[in-house]
């Protein structure tokens, strides 16, 4: 299936998932892949990005959106070496 396949309307729709529903997908992805859980979450909204899915190409972005800031809060967080 093409991107021209799905009606603009479509593409437009209001995503279903909520913050919160994207935190807990982040949370679960970096728990099973740790440092990989950016890439993949990258990997997949790409995917359905190419399929023209646009709901999940948000809520694969906003996963990989939401690892990479908590990974910047880890690194911000650790102490530095003195």
């Amino acid at each position: 299936m093409s991107i021209s396949d799905h009606s603009n309307a479509a593409a437009f729709e209001a995503p279903k998932l909520k913050h919160e529903d994207l935190r807990t997908l982040a949370v679960l992805l970096e728990s099973r892949h740790g440092a990989h859980a950016r890439g993949i979450a990258e990997f997949f909204s790409g995917l359905h990005a190419r399929s023209g899915d646009a709901e999940k190409c948000w809520a694969w972005g906003g996963v990989a959106a939401i690892v990479a800031q908590r990974q910047r809060g880890r690194i911000e967080e650790r102490p530095s070496a003195v």
